[in-house]
């Protein structure tokens, strides 16, 4: 009983410092540039695509 109460506790602790750790303005600012960063990155993939589509003519 006592090493799943130890257990336990070490698990809470971990949650709460991870959300702690989380709500740091720095780590949110962070992770809202990796987001933007991943979003312009699809962006210019989708570009990509788009335009090799409107540039290649169609075949008939």
């Amino acid at each position: 009983k006592k090493l799943s109460s130890v257990k336990s506790s070490q698990d809470e602790y971990k949650k709460r410092t991870k959300r702690l750790w989380n709500n740091l303005e720095e780590v949110r600012t962070k992770k809202l540039l990796e987001e933007k960063k991943e979003q312009i990155r699809k962006n210019r993939l989708k570009m990509k695509s788009y335009s090799k589509k409107a540039i290649t003519p169609k075949k008939k």
